[in-house]
């Protein structure tokens, strides 16, 4: 990721192996809740509008998501980063009505090194 409009927000951009999931994130710090808020937008169509705190090195967030065909859905998750920030895990879990929470989806995510100059 990187800092946009003078700091104030990160952008980020990520992507499977296989360059099928492929994800954009947008955020900020919220000062008068003190917490952070954002939107994420990925190749389907799908966007999520989230909140999280940090404690620690793990980042704890819900959102509200709603996929192309329309359809609402809640989620929330983790993202547990190693001690030197080059690599995380995030786990999410989804849920229709709010209640009863089904694991969705877990994911590593490691820095990429850029490839050598020629």
């Amino acid at each position: 990721g990187k800092m946009i409009l003078g700091g104030f927000y990160m952008q980020g951009f990520s992507r499977d192996n296989a360059g099928v999931l492929q994800l954009a994130d947008y955020f900020a710090y919220d000062p008068a809740n003190k917490k952070f808020i954002g939107n994420t937008f990925d190749v389907t169509g799908e966007r999520i509008t989230w909140v999280g705190t940090v404690s620690g090195s793990t980042f704890n967030w819900t959102g509200k998501a709603v996929d192309a065909s329309g359809e609402q859905f809640s989620l929330r998750g983790s993202d547990a980063f190693t001690a030197d920030f080059t690599s995380w895990t995030t786990t999410l879990e989804g849920s229709s009505d709010g209640k009863t929470w089904t694991p969705f989806v877990e994911v590593k995510f490691t820095k990429a090194v850029p490839a050598p100059k020629k």
